[in-house]
């Protein structure tokens, strides 16, 4: 499908059609590169705005519905008629009226003959009932058609919609890819809401966080967060930038690692995880040499180079695009530097894969529901670990963001597992 969005947009684009040869790409229409979000998720919707009998519309589209005539069916063409003026509104009249009564193929070219050659005037609804009973179009019928709310619903919202998406001339292309969806536990979603409804869940559950990772490890996370901090290699001075860093487990032991001369920063892309973090690390005395960011891991505000390690624990499965997050991970990296990623994941032992699956859908939400009011949050948890991609992709994931010398280790029968990668 992104291949075919991609053919589409050279050959389509806003505001005007690229494929006549007196247009010119930058002074008379420019090419999207991507689409714009449409609500439909089944098809590519191409809207063609045109003025009806306009001398450029015309002289394009005979390439245009060639064009048309090819695309599959999972690419919609839309004409619209628009009207920038009270002159241009019999004429999207005269469209519509064609269009509603069957007989537009007889009449589409005649009408511009008419006007372009003939020299009639057709802007009045009277010139236009002489012009349709020339083709055989009743006066009842025509009255039928021109007074029709579907007609003047469809003048309506071709105007708002060129309104909407800034049209200023004809003719003009506006292509709607669709929208692109991703997992939220087991329920498809649109892309751009999986932020907001990831962070919907980590602020119900912020407060109790701790005991969540109790509850869905059944006590080893901290068995786990020690191997991640024994394997980071963090010494005395480092950088660290620990990840989705939650109430500060690995950020306390890395303050601790890195000493006065070092700095740890503890990012998370949701402000009440990083409050709950905050306090937690300040009523234990951990100041001085750790600081707080809120960060999105898709996009982290650091300059290139800046860290020695990078952690990410019981993070990445929540982020939407997670190659993006590995690349902006491997870009802030110092050559040398270390990406490690704690993360439940996949078991190959069938035993152990029924018994914890059973645990996980069947008594963590309703111990959820019990001590957090809040079984949803807890279900879409363990939804997300059963989306979160196994070891293997997740390393050849690491690998395509550029990280090197990457490799995994299993803990508790493969229920997690640690990657960790090298940047160049």
């Amino acid at each position: 499908m992104l291949k075919k969005i991609i053919t589409l947009l050279a050959l389509v684009s806003l505001p005007v059609f690229a494929m006549a040869a007196e247009y010119q790409a930058g002074t008379h229409y420019i090419v999207l590169d991507k689409p714009i979000k449409s609500s439909n998720t089944e098809k590519i919707v191409v809207n063609e705005f045109f003025g009806y009998t306009c001398p450029h519309c015309n002289g394009f589209e005979p390439q245009l519905h060639k064009w048309a005539s090819v695309q599959t069916d999972d690419v919609s063409f839309i004409p619209i008629p628009v009207i920038f003026g009270r002159s241009w509104e019999p004429y999207a009249k005269a469209y519509f009226v064609g269009l509603n009564l069957g007989v537009l193929e007889q009449t589409h070219q005649a009408m511009y003959d008419a006007i372009h050659i003939d020299e009639r005037k057709m802007t009045n609804r009277q010139a236009l009932a002489a012009f349709f009973a020339e083709h055989g179009v009743s006066q009842a019928d025509f009255d039928s058609a021109y007074d029709s709310f579907d007609l003047q619903n469809k003048i309506r919202q071709g105007n708002r919609l060129a309104a909407q998406s800034q049209i200023t001339g004809v003719p003009s292309m506006l292509v709607n890819g669709p929208k692109p969806t991703t997992h939220f536990g087991f329920k498809e979603v649109p892309m751009s809401d999986k932020v907001s409804q990831v962070a919907g869940v980590f602020h119900s559950v912020a407060a109790k966080y701790d005991v969540m990772n109790d509850l869905m490890s059944m006590g080893i996370h901290r068995l786990w967060k020690r191997q991640t901090i024994e394997m980071s290699g963090v010494r005395v001075g480092d950088s660290v930038l620990d990840l989705a860093g939650g109430t500060g487990d690995l950020t306390m032991r890395f303050s601790e690692l890195v000493g006065p001369e070092g700095h740890v920063i503890l990012a998370d892309i949701n402000e009440s995880m990083i409050k709950v973090g905050r306090d937690r690390l300040i009523d234990k005395g951990v100041v001085g040499n750790v600081s707080y960011v809120q960060a999105n891991a898709e996009a982290l505000p650091f300059p290139d180079d800046s860290f020695d390690c990078i952690t990410i624990a019981f993070g990445l499965r929540n982020v939407t695009d997670k190659d993006k997050a590995l690349g902006s991970m491997q870009r802030v990296l110092k050559p040398g530097g270390r990406l490690l990623v704690l993360e439940f994941s996949k078991t190959n032992n069938p035993l152990l894969t029924k018994v914890y699956d059973t645990y996980s859908f069947n008594i963590l939400p309703k111990i959820g529901k019990f001590i957090a009011d809040d079984e949803a949050s807890y279900r879409y948890l363990a939804e997300s670990i059963r989306m979160h991609p196994d070891q293997v992709t997740l390393k050849s994931m690491m690998e395509a963001a550029g990280l090197v010398n990457c490799r995994f280790h299993n803990m508790t029968g493969g229920i997690v597992a640690l990657h960790y990668g090298v940047k160049a």
